[in-house]
């Protein structure tokens, strides 16, 4: 069946978006009898980086958040001016929730369940060897299902199979505001000089930025800043201030995807996930059970000992004192002293006593 025959679409109430190497169309497969997506490359995609590349990537790949590949096509047609033209055309999953800076704007209650879907979905790619090179929200997109809504990532035409033993690539591909610095000095921020699978994670933080605070993190060409000032903004860093500014669990996962070098950065997408988990057990902790009352007697026995203290305290002074006055003496200024200690000095003395034993007591029997 050929490509027209088989594909029900109209480039006119059926487009969907356009990135910075393609557009996108609303389709309806005859064939499978579903809806899917059709990615029409444009010209001036760079040539190491064209359908095949990212079809070669990710059509034997299945994960539940990364957008699935069906097909690939490559048509050749006439331009007006009668120039013949070759169209590559990928044949996509057909997402129905739009971005998901969209969608979280709408439902900001979903956020962290989505970035779990994006962090799985990255985690998929990177045990798999591809780090992706262009995440940012439009490459984000939301599926709505039976059980709710799910992330999943798109767009693989820049993605790159890392190759240890292959040479350094120092091509710049990507949209700037998500890009990490490796990407303009790896021999200054990579890992062994390389880009790595964390310069992903790098975008991620980014692009959570972006979700709760409504603008791209080092800003962009809409906010009258040139690719230049970004880049700069980029190998410069930003005030920590910005990212206090972010409620937890996000300040957290963003302040370990924004570190300038590879090596301090995040290492996995998995360690990611284990922060926003933690943040979701803390909110399900079983409040501990009260304390005992350190003021309470855990039995009987601290009670009778206070009891003889206190029967015995006074009987013990008294002795003391007629002690002392069979013993008392008058001094040359007629004050009388007992055994050359003043009253005074006796009665501190046993009150400094008393003090020790009930603090004694206290430390050594109570709870």
């Amino acid at each position: 069946m050929e490509f027209r025959e088989r594909y029900q679409y109209n480039t006119k109430t059926d487009f969907i978006a356009k990135g910075g190497f393609s557009r996108v169309y609303k389709a309806y497969d005859k064939k499978l009898g579903l809806t899917v997506a059709l990615k029409v490359y444009s010209l001036g995609l760079p040539g190491k980086y064209d359908l095949t590349t990212e079809i070669r990537h990710m059509i034997l790949l299945s994960h539940p958040n990364i957008c699935r590949y069906f097909d690939g096509e490559v048509l050749k047609t006439v331009t007006a001016l009668g120039e013949e033209e070759i169209l590559q055309i990928g044949v996509m999953e057909y997402l129905d929730g739009g971005t998901i800076k969209s969608y979280v704007k709408s439902h900001p209650e979903h956020l962290s369940r989505l970035l779990k879907d994006v962090l799985r979905g990255l985690t998929y790619l990177h045990q798999n060897g591809i780090v992706h090179r262009d995440l940012n929200p439009p490459n984000i997109l939301i599926a709505h299902t039976a059980s709710g809504p799910i992330a999943k990532i798109t767009d693989f035409n820049i993605s790159k199979v890392i190759d240890e033993t292959a040479p350094l690539s120092t091509q710049i591909l990507g949209k700037v505001e998500y890009m990490a610095p490796e990407q303009f000095a790896p021999e200054v921020y990579g890992i062994n000089k390389k880009i790595s699978f964390n310069l992903d994670l790098w975008s991620f933080g980014c692009v959570i930025y972006e979700l709760l605070k409504g603008e791209p993190l080092f800003g962009s060409a809409d906010q009258q800043l040139s690719t230049q000032q970004v880049v700069n903004n980029i190998l410069t860093g930003i005030s920590t201030e910005r990212l206090n500014q972010l409620q937890e669990p996000f300040r957290s996962v963003v302040k370990r995807c924004i570190v300038r070098d590879a090596r301090s950065r995040a290492q996995s997408a998995e360690e990611l996930i284990e922060i926003l988990d933690r943040d979701r057990d803390a909110k399900h902790i079983t409040p501990n059970p009260p304390m005992i009352d350190p003021i309470q007697p855990k039995n009987n026995y601290g009670v009778w000992k206070f009891l003889v203290i206190a029967l015995v305290l006074p009987l013990l002074i008294a002795f003391l004192v007629l002690m002392g006055s069979g013993s008392s003496q008058t001094d040359d200024t007629g004050n009388e002293n007992y055994n050359n200690t003043t009253y005074d000095d006796q009665q501190a003395a046993i009150t400094d006593t008393t003090v020790t034993i009930n603090s004694t007591d206290t430390l050594e029997e109570w709870p």
